[in-house]
């Protein structure tokens, strides 16, 4: 499996994920070829959950709800603009809800994940001492 080298590549592919997400979402990548689709803008809100996901499995948590906060905010704009309804405006702010919970999520999975892979190579490495001792 492929993995980006430096922590500089890996912002460079988040940034670019979260530009392409934005940019459905404000219409600036699919209102010129579709137009105004709804379904579109619905699925948008579910596309963000993926460069969260990513930043969980490359940063942890903190990068998880770094890159929720970046979305959250790039998005407020839009939400703010919206000549709608109390209804669908509330929609909009629960999605920013679920940014965080998938961000808390993924981002603590991949934590607990990480320390039980560290606690696992210190007891080898404490069993190999252990072993190289007992043969003294």
């Amino acid at each position: 499996m492929w993995k980006p080298a430096t922590n500089i590549t890996k912002l460079s592919i988040l940034g670019a994920v979260i530009a392409t997400t934005l940019g459905i979402h404000y219409g600036w990548l699919t209102h010129t070829i579709f137009g105004h689709i709804h379904w579109l803008h619905a699925a948008h809100g579910r596309f963000c959950y993926i460069p969260i996901v990513i930043a969980a499995a490359w940063f942890g948590i903190r990068g998880s709800l770094a890159a929720a906060t970046v979305i959250s905010v790039a998005v407020l704009p839009y939400i703010l603009s919206l000549d709608v309804d109390s209804n669908a405006m509330l929609s909009e702010y629960v999605e920013i809800i679920f940014y965080y919970a998938i961000a808390v999520l993924s981002g603590a999975l991949v934590d607990r994940e990480l320390r039980a892979r560290r606690r696992a190579e210190e007891a080898r490495l404490q069993l190999e001492r252990s072993q190289k001792l007992s043969l003294v």
